[in-house]
C-alpha cells in the first residue's frame, strides 16, 4: 500500500490497519500455520478494513481471501462457508468493484452511506431468520459440523454482502453477528485440531472492524446530511 491508498487515513486508522496485519502474522507465524490461511487471514483483514474506509480497493484484497477461504472451510468441513465463498461471495467481489466504481462517478468520488428504512429493516429480519433455520436443517443433512451455526454466518453473509454492494450503513450490524458467529465456529474447530489460529484470529480482528466500521459509516451520514 502507498501514499495514494492512505491519503486522508487518520493516524489511528493506519496504526490499526498495521497493527492488525503485523500481530495477525507474527500470531499465525508462531502458531505454525498453513501458508495458505495467512494469506486468507492478511487478505481479508486488509479488505475488510478497506471497506470499513470505503474504498472500492477492497474488493481486490477480498477475491482472494475468499478463495483461499473456501479451501480452508473445506478442509474444516463447513460447507456452508465454501458454497458461501467460491460460488457468491467470489464473483460478488467483481460485481461489488463495478458497482462502487459507478457509485463514485455518480458522487464526486465518494461512497455514499444509507440506511433501510424501519419496514425495511423489519422485513429484513423476519427474511433472515426463516432462511438461516431452513439452511440449517439442508446443512444438518449434509452432516456438517455445527449446522445452524454455519447457516446463521452463510446466510446473513448473503445479506450483508448485498447491503455492502449497495451501499447501506445495516451491513455492519450483521457483520457483527457474523463475526461473533464465525469466531465460535473457529474456536470449537481449533479445539477438535481442525482449524486454524490465524483463521479465528481474522474473525476476531473482523469483529473489532465490523465495530469501527459501523462508527465510521454512521459518522459518514452524519457529515453527508451536514
Amino acid at each position: 500500500m502507498n501514499k495514494t491508498i492512505f491519503k486522508n487515513w487518520k493516524l489511528y486508522e493506519i496504526l490499526w490497519v498495521t497493527v492488525a496485519t503485523l500481530s495477525t502474522l507474527g500470531l499465525s507465524l508462531y502458531w505454525g500455520d498453513s501458508p495458505l490461511a495467512i494469506v486468507s487471514s492478511l487478505t481479508g483483514i486488509l479488505s475488510v478494513i478497506l471497506v470499513a474506509k470505503r474504498m472500492s480497493l477492497n474488493y481486490l484484497f477480498g477475491a482472494i481471501n475468499v478463495s483461499t477461504y473456501a479451501i480452508l472451510s473445506y478442509q474444516a468441513s463447513f460447507y456452508g462457508e465454501v458454497m458461501l465463498n467460491a460460488l457468491y461471495y467470489l464473483p460478488m467481489q467483481f460485481i461489488g468493484l463495478y458497482m462502487w466504481k459507478k457509485a463514485k462517478e455518480e458522487n464526486d468520488g465518494e461512497i455514499e452511506s444509507k440506511s433501510l428504512s424501519t419496514e425495511g429493516r423489519i422485513r429484513l429480519v423476519g427474511i433472515s431468520v426463516s432462511l438461516v433455520i431452513f439452511y440449517g436443517f439442508f446443512l444438518k443433512s449434509l452432516g456438517n459440523y455445527l449446522p445452524f451455526l454455519d447457516s446463521t454466518s452463510t446466510i446473513l453473509s448473503i445479506i450483508a454482502m448485498i447491503l455492502m454492494v449497495k451501499q447501506f450503513m445495516e451491513q455492519w450490524v450483521i457483520w457483527v453477528i457474523i463475526n461473533v458467529v464465525s469466531i465460535i465456529m473457529w474456536a470449537f474447530s481449533l479445539i477438535n485440531g481442525v482449524g486454524e489460529m490465524a483463521t479465528l484470529i481474522m474473525w476476531i480482528v473482523y469483529l473489532c472492524n465490523s465495530i469501527f466500521g459501523l462508527y465510521s459509516w454512521k459518522k459518514a451520514q452524519i457529515k453527508e446530511v451536514k
